[in-house]
């Protein structure tokens, strides 16, 4: 039993250290026009960390899928259990001009898919992983959790072809780090970020081949910002943005 729980505590070891170095990447490897950054970056809110955990759970869910690990998908499904119901988008003033057909996250509908599909997986079944998705199933029907302030959450469908785009507007704080996270939930259609400010100045973007994407940058200036989903190759497809 002793060996069990260390083969997972090492297999879910890895699957952490694989999806911070992909986030890594998509934060820093694949953006264009960027704005100036300071000398020191400010701390980051508790809401630019609970949109970071989201990119991470995602890139932990896609992992475990292409790895058949359910130990990556349990702790992709505590990570998002952890934020809580994402905040209303209107509570950040967000102006959704184009989004498709709305899309509603069901946050305990996902967790619970998420753990029922890691049972399924090769080596789902072994004491030590039932007894990590028996932990993160406890954490589920706990009441009173309350949510992680300071960020939003909304959904949308994007069609299918390079030429589709969808549109909204943030009203971001200067001084701070913005956070954006762009999770597909149908398919692996590749969707990108590019964020644009008032001038019309590209100021982040990731354009890497993923189904989802991630940008992290320094709001110089507040006010109101452009964001811009994209469809670059493959199906139509619903997603999540979560922002702080």
């Amino acid at each position: 039993m002793f060996l069990q729980k260390r083969v997972v505590g090492l297999a879910l070891l890895a699957s952490l250290v694989w999806a911070i170095t992909a986030l890594s990447t998509a934060a820093g490897g694949e953006k264009k026009g960027e704005g100036k950054e300071p000398k020191t970056r400010p701390a980051l809110t508790e809401g630019a960390k609970a949109v970071q955990r989201v990119a991470l759970a995602g890139k932990l869910i896609h992992a475990g899928r292409e790895d058949k690990s359910p130990t990556a998908l349990i702790l992709a499904a505590e990570m998002l259990l952890k934020n809580g119901e994402a905040p209303n988008p209107e509570a950040k003033n967000v102006e959704i001009k184009d989004r498709g057909k709305e899309v509603k996250y069901d946050l305990e509908k996902h967790v619970k898919g998420l753990l029922d599909e890691a049972a399924g997986m090769p080596g789902g079944k072994d004491p030590a992983v039932k007894a990590l998705a028996e932990h993160v199933t406890k954490q589920l029907g706990e009441k009173g959790r309350s949510p992680v302030g300071g960020y939003f959450s909304v959904g949308g469908n994007i069609q299918s072809g390079s030429g589709w785009r969808n549109v909204m507007n943030v009203n971001l704080r200067g001084g701070e780090v913005t956070n954006i996270s762009l999770r597909n939930l149908s398919n692996g259609a590749d969707l990108d970020i590019q964020v644009f400010d008032s001038t019309g100045s590209l100021v982040a973007s990731d354009t890497s081949v993923s189904p989802d994407a991630f940008v992290s940058f320094y709001v110089e200036r507040g006010g109101r910002y452009r964001v811009e989903i994209r469809n670059y190759s493959g199906p139509g497809a619903n997603y999540s943005l979560t922002a702080n």
